[in-house]
């Protein structure tokens, strides 16, 4: 068991060294970025990156979309912010909204709307002009909340400048009460949630359950992606073989290119379906989009896990083995990475786009 946790590690690790050849896609004024370490090099209206570390550096005008290891906020957010990672650090104030999940949370700065927070260790230094929710095992709070605080941890601390300007409720273990000083604010604006550990749990109060499958829901998840992927490719060997290389040598545009199939296949639905004529060719289109999005859920869960391998094995999967393994690599990738807390559907939408990606029409080169 532990040499599988290490292979699927080390495979997880390889798969994001090799989107790091992605390099970074400017559209517009947005930024769109994909490597081992993005800097920031100038200001953008929308950022969208993924990365093991991600520093910005300069102002965004709109609003940032990351996910990462080492997250570092060091400039202006001009609308909302949404963040994902192991270590993340907010260093300049954000204009809008701030939700962060991660191990380790610092918010060093102020947020001009409300705060979503969940996590191991959060600690608020910052002030909120809205509402917070919190949760997590040790919280920290030196700022001022200026609308209602939802809480709930194990190790609540305050600063002496700490201050809730509206209704405190917090969720608390039923055998225990924490304390809240009276600066924070005075008892008839705290409300008390009595519940027991596992109730924290049902409710998401523990970031560590927050948002995930039942585990036999995953296995049984992991076991159709594969078996699918791997009878794909063993009927259509060398068409899968085909995709795949294409997806690993176009990974800057292949997820661009199956958001523009999907959208011109979504959109045409309404075209169609506004004609009494065409309401059957808009019924057709329905079922289509649906089996597009079907086939792009294996083809990039295969894809992903060819990637993988040949990142870890050097060579192409040949044998019926390797390519089961290959299906099962790739399964077990994306379907563990799409139960990540809030973004993992964001990880899952990647996965489907990265394969209809793969088999659109649309390339620079020919795949033999």
């Amino acid at each position: 068991m532990r040499s599988l946790t290490t292979f699927i590690t080390a495979a997880s690790f390889a798969l994001v060294s090799s989107f790091s050849m992605a390099e970074s896609l400017p559209i517009g004024d947005d930024l769109y970025a994909m490597d081992e370490n993005i800097v920031t090099q100038t200001g953008n209206d929308d950022v969208f990156a993924m990365a093991n570390s991600i520093s910005i550096n300069h102002p965004v005008d709109g609003s940032a979309h990351i996910i990462g290891r080492h997250l570092n906020i060091n400039a202006p957010i001009a609308h909302n912010l949404y963040m994902g990672g192991e270590n993340i650090t907010l260093q300049e104030p954000v204009s809008q909204d701030v939700l962060a999940v991660g191990t380790s949370i610092q918010i060093n700065s102020n947020i001009a709307g409300e705060l979503r927070a969940l996590g191991e260790s959060i600690t608020v230094y910052g002030d909120v002009a809205g509402d917070a929710a919190i949760g997590g095992d040790t919280v920290h709070l030196e700022g001022v909340i200026g609308g209602d605080l939802d809480i709930g941890a194990m190790q609540l601390s305050f600063g002496e400048n700490a201050e809730v300007a509206g209704t405190i409720t917090i969720y608390e273990d039923e055998d225990r009460t924490t304390d809240i000083p009276s600066h924070i604010a005075d008892s008839s604006r705290i409300v008390r949630v009595p519940m027991a550990m596992e109730d924290m749990h049902e409710y998401g109060m523990d970031y560590r359950h927050y948002g995930q499958a039942d585990w036999k829901d995953w296995l049984s998840t992991v076991l159709t992606l594969a078996l699918l992927g791997f009878a794909a490719a063993l009927i259509a060997r060398q068409f899968m073989a085909r995709v795949a290389r294409k997806a690993q040598d176009n990974k800057g545009t292949i997820i661009l290119q199956g958001a523009l199939g999907l959208a011109i296949m979504i959109g045409a639905i309404p075209l169609f379906a506004i004609t009494l004529i065409g309401m059957p060719v808009s019924f057709i289109l329905v079922i289509l989009t649906i089996i597009l999005v079907f086939v792009g859920w294996i083809v990039g869960s295969y894809a992903v896990g060819q990637i993988a391998w040949q990142r870890l094995r050097g060579e192409t999967p040949s044998s019926v083995l390797a390519l089961a393994l290959t299906a099962l690599l790739g399964a077990v990738l994306v379907t563990t990475l799409a139960a990540v807390p809030f973004v993992g559907w964001l990880i899952g939408l990647a996965a489907v786009l990265f394969g209809i990606g793969a088999i659109s029409p649309w390339q620079t080169r020919r795949y033999h």
